[in-house]
């Protein structure tokens, strides 16, 4: 459990403490990246490997996941909300994050956070909404 100040006890991971503070900025280690690039499709793949701003963008969705909170209510430092929302639907569309969640299973800390948002996501009414849309697209 968090204290007052937003500290983690020190029997208590730093993962879980991320949980219960919202304050603070999920960031993912260089080897939690590396393994996200390498399970991503070539064409993602390459651009995210290429791209400071994909990092940033998969750091926004998981402090997203994290927090709980709703995608306006993301810190400026990641960028435009809106923006990374779209990108997000549009990810999980395409079963790329699944991808994701795969390439961390072994921090089921970050994973199931995430795994439990694109869920949230693909179930709701927008999302299906959005799949109908671009089905006619084509």
């Amino acid at each position: 459990m968090a204290n007052i100040l937003g500290n983690a006890r020190p029997e208590e991971p730093l993962e879980v403490a991320f949980e219960r503070n919202s304050s603070q900025r999920q960031r993912l280690s260089n080897e939690q990246w590396l393994k996200i690039t390498n399970t991503l499709p070539p064409l993602v793949g390459a651009r995210a490997r290429n791209s400071p701003r994909t990092r940033s963008f998969v750091e926004a969705v998981l402090w997203v996941s994290h927090t709980g909170a709703h995608w306006n209510q993301l810190p400026r430092e990641f960028g435009m909300w809106h923006s990374n929302y779209v990108r997000f639907t549009r990810w999980a569309h395409d079963g790329i994050w699944k991808l994701v969640v795969e390439a961390l299973k072994d921090t089921p800390a970050t994973a199931e956070p995430l795994n439990g948002l694109v869920n949230r996501y693909l179930a709701s009414r927008h999302a299906h909404l959005v799949r109908n849309y671009i089905l006619q697209k084509k």
